[in-house]
């Protein structure tokens, strides 16, 4: 077993939870300190979900909530924004559950368990996407594109990359991802297409909830907050396309179902000061970035507040040690 392997065994384990439980009754517990969970996609075994986006499946997903709802006090949004308002400080080890980008597996098996525990969470909504089927994120088309394409390589941003196993087509997957990370927005979306059109593998499908599932899952109980238009990476846009995209999404989902909470999620937490400031030019007074780690509320930009990301391949342990503070 490889290095990494051994480390994530060793981290599952019964001696970890109990290193954790140690550490969490020696931490004094202080009011008004926020953890804040990132999750994107629930989905049982076998389901075809690009690398990095699989933060659990439905049953480590209840036992993660299990586990959390005993130790920790896990407010709701609204909860938020009054402590934002002036209200009272939270109580010591608050968290919240955030899910990134509205995939239909959210209502599928996320809702199902939070329902059961009666726990509310957060659902990001990149607003272009509902209802849309001829729109798939850029991540995914990639993926499928190269987890089906019968080429035996790829020419990729970041050079020939082979496509004989599947190993090798996961390399060629985050190696391409990374590669047009790094682009300007406009260029990046001209590479995906012709990357997929040259791979001329399957597409995904649109698999964002439509608006009436979105509607139905704001009466349930789920917040539902912007999440841009077409989640683009803000820093790069100019100041017309950020207003576009920010206040628009505020705007589609005020429109679409009642929504008019004033919170935001940067895509894939890339802020800077002039996307902040569009932020708050949209009426948005706290916004998400992807930072690691725990928020002080006595201390903290609301507009920049840290999430901790929860994969399927990090154990129970290490998620809850990130959140003693």
């Amino acid at each position: 077993m490889a290095l990494t392997g051994v480390l994530r065994a060793l981290a599952a384990g019964p001696p970890a939870a109990a290193a954790v439980d140690i550490l969490e009754r020696l931490v004094p517990r202080r009011p008004d300190s926020l953890a804040v969970l990132t999750f994107h996609r629930v989905a049982p075994p076998g389901v075809d979900v690009a690398p990095g986006l699989l933060s659990a499946t439905p049953a480590g997903f209840s036992e993660l909530l299990d586990t959390l709802a005993k130790r920790h006090a896990v407010i709701t949004v609204d909860d938020l924004v009054r402590r934002s308002n002036g209200g009272p400080a939270l109580p010591p080890r608050s968290l919240l559950l955030t899910f990134d980008d509205a995939y239909v597996d959210f209502a599928e098996h996320a809702w199902p368990a939070l329902r059961a525990h009666g726990l509310s969470a957060v659902l990001f909504v990149p607003t272009a996407y509902p209802d849309a089927p001829k729109l798939s994120f850029w991540w995914d088309r990639i993926h499928r594109a190269v987890a089906t394409s019968s080429r035996p390589s790829v020419l990729s941003p970041s050079g020939e990359l082979p496509l004989g196993s599947t190993q090798e087509r996961v390399r060629a997957y985050r190696a391409i991802r990374d590669a047009l990370k790094a682009m300007a927005h406009d260029r990046m979306l001209e590479a995906v297409d012709r990357l997929v059109e040259e791979l001329g593998g399957e597409r995904p499908g649109n698999l964002v909830l439509g608006w009436a599932r979105l509607r139905e899952l704001a009466g349930e109980g789920v917040a539902l907050a912007p999440h841009t238009r077409t989640h683009p990476l803000l820093p790069r846009l100019k100041s017309e396309a950020l207003e576009a995209e920010i206040a628009g999404s505020r705007d589609d989902l005020a429109r679409e179902t009642g929504s008019n909470l004033p919170v935001f999620a940067y895509p894939s937490g890339a802020a800077s000061p002039a996307v902040a400031e569009a932020v708050t030019a949209a009426g948005l007074r706290i916004a998400f970035t992807t930072a690691r780690g725990v928020n002080d509320l006595r201390t903290a930009s609301w507009l920049l507040l840290r999430r901790i990301n929860v994969s399927v391949r990090t154990p129970l342990a290490a998620v809850r040690v990130q959140m003693v503070r």
